[in-house]
């Protein structure tokens, strides 16, 4: 071997191994990554697979080779798994959950012939409750998706039955499950600790009514319907009373938990409701509900004698939308928003789109050849959205909210926007190419040591 190839080699070796060590050590943490998940559903609407689309790579990644029928959803946890819930052909009301293995993409069932109703699941995904069909009744199970392993809740619960139709919820930390129970025509709400399955009695005495139960958690404290009033209980059991004084037909209109707000309607009135002290923080009269996508995080929108308007949850400021997002939905349609743009067509072909920065009050137009482009999702940064061209050439394109860059990822199929999860080790191995790039640097050694050997035995 020659001396310019040695160091070729060597060279060679030693640009794999620092590019690849450079690459996984300037990585974002995992935990800081999102990636987003889309469904495709090719043009016969009978297959669908699910891709996943990296922060910074143009390319969507394949998480699923086997093709999924029917309505598919899906659901992660923390530990990076993917889990599908996708309704079994041939059965009615049959739904199997699947967990996606990122070493090869394929489906292991993790549980099989859940009704198509999920009841609840907990906030990081790792318990559902589900139910499954027992002869012409339905049992309750709970299931641990990690582990696959799952519980009968009947056999929890004794005489008691889960009652139907009515609410049940997982607790914000994923400790609890909470429960709304019937026996004898008595209703009651009781909390099931996911450790060690015991019970405790949380709420009692709740009217037989569609949906009674816990509603939302906000803080330490649950909102339970009761069949005619809204109550604040504590997470233990200890704190049982009304959420307004008064004897009202209330209705939940939602709750925001990073204020500690619910909105409640009561005679025409919209009340804010400060959960923690049950102080009305603001009222508002005369209202009609817009959307709340259409203002920065914290604000919802409302409409008052045909003027749209922002009004702040925590404080009930209101303001009006600027003029370039007024004007009824013929003309104008607000696709997206955050707390840094408003993405929004104004022409009534929807080819104009327009974006408004909420920082410096001003608008921009962004591109006029969109009247075939849908808006389906957002990038994890915010700056890059993902829309579908449903002209040729067709696929899913990414649109950067900055200068209007118009990206194709891929080509053909129906997308739809998932969610968020983090990125799938799989879609980066630092190990080959580790292997690759040492085993170049010593291949100039490996070659020089029977040269040696020669001469010591001569």
């Amino acid at each position: 071997m020659t001396r310019i190839l040695k160091l070729t080699i060597l060279l060679m070796g030693l640009l794999l191994l620092v590019t690849t060590l450079g690459y996984w050590a300037a990585r974002a943490e995992k935990s800081s990554e999102r990636a987003v998940v889309m469904r495709e559903i090719d043009a016969t609407g009978q297959h669908q697979r699910l891709i996943q689309i990296w922060p910074g790579f143009r390319r969507p990644y394949l998480l699923t080779h086997e093709p999924l029928h029917g309505a598919v959803s899906w659901l992660t946890d923390t530990s990076s798994q993917l889990m599908v819930i996708a309704i079994r052909p041939g059965i009615e009301g049959g739904a199997d959950y699947y967990r996606v293995n990122s070493s090869d993409q394929s489906l292991t069932r993790v549980a099989e012939g859940a009704s198509d109703s999920l009841v609840a699941s907990s906030p990081s995904q790792h318990w559902l409750l589900v139910a499954l069909p027992a002869g012409t009744e339905r049992d309750y199970w709970l299931i641990h998706l990690p582990t696959a392993r799952r519980w009968s809740i009947s056999k929890l619960l004794g005489p008691r039955q889960l009652a139907f139709p009515a609410r049940h919820l997982f607790a914000n930390d994923g400790q609890w499950l909470y429960l709304t129970l019937q026996a004898d025509g008595a209703y009651s709400v009781v909390r099931i600790d996911l450790a060690d399955f015991t019970l405790r009695e949380l709420a009692t005495r709740l009217l037989p009514a569609d949906y009674v139960g816990v509603q939302a958690q906000i803080g330490e404290w649950l909102i339970v319907w009761d069949g005619r009033h809204y109550n604040r209980v504590s997470t233990d059991g200890t704190d049982f009373g009304p959420l307004l004084e008064g004897d009202a037909n209330d209705a939940l209109f939602t709750v925001y938990p990073d204020d500690g707000v619910a909105l409640i309607h009561r005679d025409n009135r919209m009340l804010a409701v400060d959960v923690a002290t049950q102080a009305i923080l603001w009222e508002q009269t005369e209202f009609t509900m817009g959307f709340p996508a259409s203002g920065p995080p914290g604000w919802i929108n409302i409409w008052q004698e045909d003027i749209n308007l922002l009004l702040r949850v925590s404080t009930g400021e209101t303001r009006a939308l600027p003029a370039e997002l007024q004007g009824p939905s013929t003309t104008r349609r607000t696709l997206f928003s955050n707390g840094r743009w408003a993405l929004y067509s104004r022409s009534a072909t929807g080819q104009e789109w327009w974006v408004y920065d909420w920082g410096s009050a001003k608008s921009r137009l962004l591109r006029q050849d969109m009247q075939y482009f849908r808006f389906v999702g957002v990038m994890p940064d915010e700056e890059w959205l993902l829309v579908e061209n449903a002209a040729w050439p067709y696929g899913l394109y990414r649109l950067n909210l900055r200068d209007g860059t118009l990206e194709q990822m891929t080509t053909g199929g129906s997308f739809t926007w998932m969610g968020w999860t983090p990125p799938f080790l799989s879609t980066w191995q630092p190990f080959p190419l580790l292997f690759i790039g040492v085993l170049l640097m010593i291949c100039p050694i490996l070659f020089r040591l029977p040269r040696r050997w020669l001469k010591l035995t001569a």
